[in-house]
């Protein structure tokens, strides 16, 4: 397993600044969530979240895709849609995501991931990047 340097991280939240569409993508167990956390703090509540992982919920319950945002420790949802499974190799995601997006007001999102990215998981987050077109990945 990759372990994931403070400096990697303090590389990556650097260059966040200007992107109105943030992706992250890891495998799981890396801090992709943690991130998210931090990346949230230091670009302010105007920064929404995207919760794309049905079973290790940051917004919203199991079995959802969720939009909303987080204040400290205050989760606020905005909209959730539910996808039927917590498996991250579900496809019903995407289309929950690409939903979520396309009713709620513009403005800018940081998206949390599932940590399936290898075998179909792979194709699963290809598929994700084609649907969500993020500036940052």
């Amino acid at each position: 397993m990759t372990t994931v340097e403070l400096s990697d991280w303090q590389a990556a939240l650097n260059r966040l600044s200007g992107a109105r569409r943030i992706l992250v993508l890891a495998a799981t167990d890396l801090g992709k969530s943690s991130f998210i956390r931090e990346a949230l703090q230091r670009l302010g509540p105007e920064l929404r979240l995207l919760d794309l992982d049905p079973g290790q919920k940051m917004i919203g319950p199991p079995g959802t895709v969720g939009l909303g945002s987080m204040a400290g420790a205050e989760v606020r949802i905005e909209r959730f849609r539910f996808v039927g499974t917590t498996r991250g190799s579900s496809l019903r995601q995407i289309l929950g995501a690409a939903s979520l997006l396309a009713r709620a007001s513009p403005g800018a999102w940081i998206a949390n991931t599932s940590g399936f990215v290898r075998g179909p998981g792979e194709r699963l987050q290809l598929l994700t990047v084609e649907a969500l077109q993020p500036d940052l990945i």
